[in-house]
Formats: C-alpha cells, structure tokens, sequence
C-alpha cells in the first residue's frame, strides 16, 4: 500500500529523536507513488543534516525546505516519475 496517492500527503516525524525521524523517512519513501508530492515534518534538530546527507543518496527531488515556527522543519518532496512511452 503506498502512503503518498495524492499531492501533498503529509509524513509527521515531529516528537521523534534522532535518528527516527530520518529511518521512518527513508523506510516509507519506498512506498511513495511515483511522481507523488510529500509535505515531512519534523522538529528533531538534527534532520536537516540528516535529511540533507539521506537526499543525496536517494532520487527524491527537493520542493522546498522551510524553517516553521516552534522549531519544526517543513520539507516537500517529489518522489521521481516513471517516464512513459508516447506512441508514434
């Protein structure tokens, strides 16, 4: 069953320590949709890092990343697209 079916489908790490919120990223990252969008939030302050170190060995594109009050970070992501094959 995949998490991510529509746009902006949210994954809430915030109240985990780390290194929990970026194992929980990375293990349901797998079961995102293809070319889908998802909003992660988290208030650990060491995701950022760990977010930054993990995206570059995944194929998640970053949206944005925004730093919210109350010390929690927002990240959209899109996960990568399947290409399709166009007939000619």
């Amino acid at each position: 069953m995949a998490i991510a079916t529509v746009p902006d489908d949210t994954l809430d790490l915030r109240g985990l320590r780390n290194p929990d919120p970026i194992l929980r990223l990375a293990d349901a990252s797998g079961r995102w949709l293809a070319g889908g969008r998802v909003r992660v939030l988290a208030d650990d302050k060491c995701f950022v890092g760990d977010f930054l170190r993990w995206r570059d060995s995944s194929e998640m594109n970053l949206i944005s990343l925004r730093y919210l009050p109350c010390g929690v970070t927002e990240i959209t992501l899109q996960t990568p697209g399947r290409l399709q094959k166009h007939s000619v």
